[in-house]
């Protein structure tokens, strides 16, 4: 009788980056970006994360934020997989130090996240992705942020109006009037009173 022994194959952690569309809700101001970037990583057998590069909210820039401990399901038709974590805690890297001391951010230091849910779609050779979709809260000094990938906000709300509509009146920051919304920082004083800043990129 022969002994044979097999070696087993080495796992090589598998990085996939996508660039799409994404929306931020900080401090009470909704932000839409043309252009960010995940990386979709499988850092081990069964195991993922996802890091959403260059993390704004507003005007912003954080860092990059890790989601880790990413399990995914495969739908058996659509070949979705759907994206669920046990962590509850991110991790922050290249930190933009004009705010990590304001934010009391560093690299490596980690921040809560809630809410978490998404969804895969690769291509059929599984080496490229066709949609990433994800979206979840995170806190930063008390100001929640509301973050979403793959998809814009909807223009609904003040972002939407006009004072045409007679809904709101629109003022630079110096307290001149607007007729519509201008790119930067706008104070819009809605019919009922309230005042919010609404910043248009």
């Amino acid at each position: 009788m022969e002994l044979v022994t097999e070696k087993a194959e080495t796992f090589s952690p598998v990085t996939l980056s996508t660039t799409d569309v994404a929306n931020a809700v900080y401090n009470g101001t909704t932000t839409n970006y043309d252009a960010k970037t995940v990386d979709f990583v499988q850092y081990e057998e069964g195991k993922y994360k996802l890091v959403w590069k260059t993390l704004e909210a507003g005007s912003t820039l954080f860092g990059d934020y890790t989601i880790e401990n990413i399990t995914v399901a495969e739908d058996a038709e659509t070949h979705v997989l759907t994206l669920t974590t046990t962590d509850t805690e991110g991790t922050w890297s290249n930190v933009n130090p004009a705010y990590g001391f304001l934010f009391k951010l560093a690299d490596g230091t980690k921040t809560a996240f809630t809410g978490f849910e998404g969804t895969c779609k690769l291509n059929e050779t599984k080496d490229a992705i066709e949609k990433l979709k994800f979206k979840f809260n995170i806190s930063i000094l008390d100001n929640e942020a509301n973050l979403v990938f793959g998809e814009k906000a909807p223009e609904t709300g003040i972002n939407a109006t006009t004072v045409a509509e007679g809904a709101a009146t629109l003022f630079t920051v110096d307290g001149v009037k607007l007729s519509k919304l201008q790119k930067g920082l706008n104070i819009v004083r809605s019919a009922d009173g309230k005042v919010k800043k609404v910043l248009v990129k």
